[in-house]
């Protein structure tokens, strides 16, 4: 049997019209207040002429989080419709990838099964803060390829960690390496291709292959059929300050396991993105929590707690010596 009849998705019946552009994001709820700053620099900087269908599938993200998402979308200005879908009940990955290092990030592999009368629609990562008009980029979508993304700005192509001997003879250097925190999927050629299947195929029978998980599965699958947009659709937030970011309309990309929402502003200078975000959108007051942010650590590395700590006592150190 395929895996694709063993399972319960929620199905979204949105149709691609004229000026309206379809966004698909998945959120937990240690990202809620990340939602907010992404959708809602997504919509202050978009074309204003279109209408935007946004689909949020939600795992357990608070009600009041969601308050704050419709408000800050409420105050951009722009139209749009918000669809919520909660999937914290709906046991739709775990028990079909032999992997156990499964998110909810696998999620985008189902879109095309998810929206079946849709043409054409974006995901974005909930870790990015947009200075773009995401307008510029839906009308560059590949009407032929599969997708349409942007190549990683530190993976220039398939390590040989990603690769299995099965794939070793078809995977070269001149494919490139996207990063699959923001996709234009093309569904008629996603659907045509079954990609959903092949690519939850392949996961089942590579799941030690996959160190960037389901980024990883899609660009082996996809290799040479993707189409390459403007960098600047997709960066990492590090690599510049608000100013430059705003000037040049680059979306700045959270990379890596500990999130600025996370920490203080003051510790990291690109979670100034962030703040600066939420602040333009009303919300000044937001602090993180350092709780969640030593779980946050603890759940992508244990070996990090040590880190912090050694830096706290060494921090407590200098202060008494001066």
């Amino acid at each position: 049997m395929s895996v694709m009849n063993t399972m319960k998705l929620p199905i979204i019946n949105i149709k691609n019209r004229e000026k309206s552009i379809i966004l698909a994001a998945f959120c937990n709820a240690s990202f809620g207040i990340s939602l907010v700053s992404s959708l809602g620099s997504l919509l202050k900087n978009s074309d204003r002429s279109y209408h935007y269908e946004i689909v949020v599938f939600s795992y357990s993200v608070p009600n009041k989080t969601i308050a704050w998402l419709e408000k800050a979308l409420s105050e951009t200005g722009r139209t749009f419709t918000l669809t919520l879908v909660e999937c914290s009940k709906l046991n739709i990955l775990p028990q079909l990838i032999n992997c156990e290092n499964w998110s909810v990030s696998y999620l985008k592999l189902l879109l095309a099964e998810m929206f079946p009368v849709s043409d054409k629609i974006i995901y974005l990562d909930t870790d990015i803060v947009f200075y773009s008009d995401i307008a510029i980029f839906h009308e560059q979508i590949s009407t032929s390829l599969p997708i349409t993304a942007i190549q990683d700005s530190y993976l220039k192509y398939p390590s040989k960690d990603e690769i299995p001997l099965s794939h070793a003879s078809v995977i070269d250097e001149t494919g490139g390496y996207f990063n699959a925190g923001l996709i234009g999927f093309n569904f008629p050629k996603w659907r045509s291709e079954k990609l959903s299947e092949k690519l939850l195929s392949y996961i089942d029978e590579n799941s030690s292959f996959l160190p960037y998980q389901e980024q990883t599965a899609m660009n082996i699958v996809l290799h040479k059929r993707w189409k390459r947009l403007d960098d600047r659709f997709n960066m990492p937030a590090a690599h510049f300050d608000i100013d430059q970011a705003k000037s040049l309309g680059i979306n700045c990309h959270f990379l890596g396991p500990c999130k600025p929402w996370l920490y203080d502003k003051r510790k990291n200078p690109q979670a100034l993105h962030f703040y600066n975000c939420l602040k333009e959108l009303g919300f000044e007051k937001y602090k993180p929590s350092l709780l969640k942010y030593l779980v946050q650590i603890v759940k992508a590395d244990p070996r990090l707690i040590g880190i912090y700590v050694l830096r706290k006592i060494k921090t407590i150190a200098n202060l008494r010596l001066h």
